[in-house]
């Protein structure tokens, strides 16, 4: 059977509780016939796998020819012959993550007749669980339970039989279960449903109650056993909750009542606690339910107390940081690059991420980059790209943990953290010249947006040495003239709103051109965010032609292989 992990909800009542909450706090008068209720000890043995369906079939019978005796006789002959049936066993499918196994132990009587007033319909159920240790002292709880139950509803009915029926047609029926909600290797939280219609009320009536058992005694728990001792827990909590339901339920209105006695009825989950409410306390027409987060409860939690597990620790900016940079220095993985036909060296990929999240803004990051295998100028390459990447890294760690610092200082929660991507192409690979481009982008908690932009590298493939944009060209050409109306040009055909060239930022220095890159095609341009266009455009890219460029390239330096391509 699997095992499953599912989170809880509140101490359990006995079952005299039960009954009062199922009739909405109307008792009843006590029952003046006793039946026995077959024990737990005729049940069958844990061990059985076999499931089996409860039920005495009743002769459906004219009201005229019976007496109230006899129809009363045969109520009761129906409900002995209910109890003489032995108990349903079967195993309850849970969840992966439980630790422990259960069993559903139930039974159940349909005793419909002519008469309603002479009639029951019951289906009670509960659970036995294996593997905490103290078995079988919480099987004995719930076994109680159940019995109590089954016992108390034969028993008030067969007292009022006779004496309630209003010509309704109603007659008393109960859905009575116990369920798992939350299960752990040091806390037992099950849920007790009841629908039930009992002799003298209005209607049906439903009530959902929280049970927990410490695993360590086999005990019953109070929501107070929860919490630390002598903290006001509910009072603390009171507020949480009532903001929690006013934001889930725009209806919501407070009517007065005094929430911190209303909070016993919560459950688990791996968010937090969540508390089902009574609709009145705010005015709805159902019962509210809203979780507090464990960041929020958690210094209410009793630190030895069964639920200490959930506890949250406060917040550590040291702890924190070192953990990113632990990552940050961990061995980058490698894997060999797909060969491109016409290139002349061989390539490894390599990449590094790393994931902090956290409530004040976490620190996320993934770097990909290559490197070129052979002889020393593949070494003065790798080190050229590879002293970027650290510096660009470092420095964004540095200004991302301030942020988290600042978000934290400040108790603000942003709702992301902080990412940075880096990822690494080569649009160049010959006997001459290696060019790679670095698109990179980042964002930091906190903020409106992220920026984007890029960085190129042109290597001499026989030197190692970086190539200039300068170089490219013949001296005495207007080439930033020429290339800056080109390019405008170029990046208007494919987007709107593109900056007049005026305006760019820089011009008409030739570092406008900085982020150049060298394609078999053309010169590829590279601008980062801002730089040539509004913002929402992001970072942009465009390749002039070397066609386009014949009259200004030097044929003697870097670019001159191309043009001699073009014929």
């Amino acid at each position: 059977m699997s095992n499953v992990k599912i989170f809880p909800t509140v101490a359990l009542l006995a079952s005299g509780l039960l009954i009062a909450a199922c009739s909405g706090g109307d008792s009843a008068q006590p029952p003046t016939t006793t039946l026995d209720v077959a024990p737990a000890t005729t049940a069958v043995p844990v061990e059985t796998t076999t499931s089996t369906t409860i039920s005495a079939t009743s002769t459906t019978t004219t009201t005229t020819t019976l007496s109230p005796t006899e129809q009363y006789s045969l109520l009761l002959e129906q409900v002995e012959a209910c109890q003489e049936q032995p108990y349903a066993i079967s195993p309850v499918t849970g969840q992966a993550d439980w630790p422990h196994e259960f069993l559903s132990v139930s039974t159940s009587c349909d005793a419909i007749n002519a008469d309603p007033d002479f009639s029951l319909l019951m289906s009670i159920s509960w659970l036995r669980v294996a593997g905490t240790g103290v078995d079988q002292i919480i099987n004995d709880a719930l076994e109680e339970l159940g019995t109590g139950m089954e016992e108390a509803f034969i028993d008030d009915t067969l007292a009022f039989a006779g004496d309630f029926y209003e010509g309704t047609g109603s007659f008393p029926e109960i859905g009575w279960s116990i369920n798992v909600s939350f299960d752990s290797p040091r806390l037992l939280g099950v849920t007790v449903n009841s629908g039930a219609y009992w002799y003298g009320r209005a209607r049906m009536e439903y009530s959902s109650q929280q049970i927990f058992f410490d695993l360590d005694t086999g005990q019953q728990l109070a929501a107070t056993d929860i919490f630390s001792p002598g903290v006001d827990w509910a009072s603390q909590l009171a507020p949480l909750v009532a903001a929690a339901v006013f934001e889930k339920y725009p209806d919501a209105e407070d009517a007065g009542w005094d929430l911190s006695e209303e909070l016993t009825n919560f459950s688990p989950n791996p968010e937090g606690l969540t508390f089902t409410l009574f609709a009145p306390l705010f005015r709805l027409y159902e019962d509210p339910v809203v979780t507090i987060g464990w960041t929020e409860v958690s210094d209410l939690l009793d630190p030895d107390g069964p639920l200490a597990d959930f506890i949250v620790a406060p917040p550590n900016l040291d702890t924190f940081t070192l953990e990113v940079l632990a990552c940050r220095h961990e061995d980058p993985a490698v894997t060999p690059v797909e060969h491109h036909a016409g290139w002349v060296n061989t390539y490894t990929a390599k990449s590094l991420s790393c994931s902090h999240p956290n409530e004040w803004g976490g620190v996320d990051f993934e770097v990909q980059w290559v490197q070129v295998a052979g002889p020393l100028p593949s070494q003065t390459i790798n080190a050229t790209i590879e002293s970027y990447l650290d510096a660009g890294l470092d420095q964004y760690l540095e200004w991302a943990i301030e942020t988290a610092e600042y978000n934290l200082t400040n108790n603000w929660a942003p709702g992301s953290g902080s990412f940075a991507h880096w990822g690494t192409e080569v649009t160049m690979d010959s006997d001459t010249v290696i060019s790679v481009v670095i698109r990179h982008w980042t964002y930091f908690a906190g903020t409106a947006n992220g920026n984007e932009s890029a960085q190129s590298f042109n290597f001499s493939a026989e030197t190692g040495q970086l190539i200039t944009l300068e170089s490219l060209f013949l001296p005495e050409s207007d080439w930033v003239n020429t290339l800056g109306l080109l390019t405008h040009s170029a990046l208007s055909s494919q987007v709107d709103q593109i900056d007049p060239l005026e305006s760019w930022r820089g011009w008409p220095s030739a570092t406008i051109f900085e982020h150049f890159a060298i394609t078999l095609n053309g010169l590829q341009l590279n601008f980062d965010e801002y730089s040539v266009a509004p913002g929402y455009l992001g970072g942009l890219s465009v390749t002039i032609a070397w066609a386009d460029l014949s009259g200004l390239t030097d044929p003697a330096g870097p670019a001159g292989p191309f043009l001699i391509a073009l014929g």
